[in-house]
């Protein structure tokens, strides 16, 4: 029986990187269809695809030393994040260490090289009042103001008092460990905003239909939208152990302790004839 995680586009190398603008025609047992988009962003962060299957123990070991490795690597600016491997490996296990490894690669924020603070809390822009973080790319303010267009900022200024003269920053853990690959950072840009802690739906724990009638019926629910109208708090139930919060200190037994939720509160749009979701707000416990 097919379950959700066969929505997620997959890059060539296997990694869940959706493509930007992606829609799924989602139609319900009752025969209802709708144009549901997914915000990039959004997929990224909180739908998640539990590891492909391991053909042997040996290759889990090696897979779980590899993610483990990373964790230790991108770390908190506090300090290492140290991930010892538990003595019997598992899928379970697997995919806390994975779940932990997205955590940690939003959270890896650049520091202030002279006074060590983190990016988000140092500076702001003298022109839109954004914060200097992980957005600012290649010199400019990539958030722009609201609903407006990028704009063009290079001069910042000190957040608070105790900081001011410091206008130094190196990569965060995660940026250096992307950069010495070759490979971009796919959680810059707008909606990658640093946070300690993430809810994701697992997609491999939900039957494809039971998710199409989900996201289905929570719009429903909503009554009559206007186009590009925006609703607040749409459930998305898809029962009982399909959703975790995992956290940038979690160990295993943290997370494993930790109540699994039946699904997430969202937020919505409508744009023409397709409905996005956009912006998460809890979990349905």
């Amino acid at each position: 029986m097919p379950t959700a995680d066969t929505l997620i586009q997959r890059d060539g190398g296997g990694h869940q990187q959706p493509a930007a603008g992606q829609v799924w025609v989602i139609q319900a047992r009752s025969g209802t269809t709708f144009n549901v988009g997914f915000d990039k962003e959004f997929v990224k962060k909180h739908l998640f695809v539990d590891p492909d299957p391991i053909a042997s123990a040996h290759a889990l070991g090696v897979k779980a030393a590899k993610i483990a490795g990373n964790i230790n690597l991108y770390g908190n600016l506090a300090g290492p994040a140290q991930q010892a491997l538990p003595p019997v490996l598992d899928a379970s296990v697997l995919r806390f260490l994975k779940l932990k490894k997205l955590v940690l690669s939003r959270v890896s924020q650049g520091s202030c090289a002279t006074c060590n603070q983190k990016e988000s809390v140092h500076q702001t822009c003298t022109v839109c009042n954004h914060k200097h973080k992980k957005i600012w790319e290649a010199g400019l303010c990539a958030e722009g103001p609201k609903g407006g267009t990028l704009c063009t900022c290079t001069t910042w200024a000190p957040a608070t008092r105790k900081h001011a003269g410091c206008a130094g920053f190196v990569d965060g853990h995660y940026d250096q460990h992307r950069n010495a690959l070759g490979l971009p950072n796919p959680f810059a840009g707008p909606g990658g905003a640093c946070t300690g802690d993430n809810t994701v739906v697992l997609m491999n724990e939900i039957d494809l239909q039971d998710f199409k009638d989900a996201v289905v019926g929570a719009i429903q629910a909503q009554g009559v939208w206007n186009d590009f109208q925006r609703k607040e708090g749409l459930e998305l139930n898809f029962g009982v152990g399909t959703s975790a919060t995992i956290k940038s200190v979690d160990s295993l037994d943290d997370f494993n302790g930790r109540a699994k939720g039946k699904g997430i509160k969202v937020d919505a749009k409508r744009n023409g004839g397709t409905y996005i979701i956009y912006h998460y707000r809890d979990m349905i416990a």
